[in-house]
């Protein structure tokens, strides 16, 4: 799973043409990325699991999916610094995986895996 997403991110986030390199080179964080997404992924899964009323705590690859997704929709250029692309993982996390949980204590739970 590593592997596969940090390629894909890693070959969006690459510079194309001959563009001027931008200060910061958004690349080098995305195994980071991939690893803390994957981390949270199983975390999630292995501590959140479904009952009967939490019937939709069913996580999978798609879920990691799409928060690289929502990451491969920022352009590099837009990516100013380190602080920026790890604000934006924290929303893509919290956009997958912490809209579909139901209670304050679930919710709170992941923050700590963020």
């Amino acid at each position: 799973m590593k592997t596969i997403f940090t390629s894909i991110l890693e070959g969006h986030l690459t510079s194309k043409g001959k563009k001027k390199p931008t200060h910061f080179d958004v690349k080098q964080y995305s195994k980071h990325i991939v690893t803390a997404t994957v981390d949270c992924y199983l975390r999630i899964r292995k501590d959140l699991k479904p009952s009967p009323a939490k019937t939709h705590y069913t996580f999978n690859l798609r879920d990691l999916s799409k928060v690289v997704q929502g990451i491969l929709l920022v352009k590099q250029k837009n990516i100013k610094d380190k602080e920026m692309l790890i604000k934006l993982w924290i929303h893509e996390s919290l956009r997958v995986f912490s809209d579909r949980l139901i209670n304050v204590d679930d919710r709170e739970k992941f923050c700590t895996y963020i």
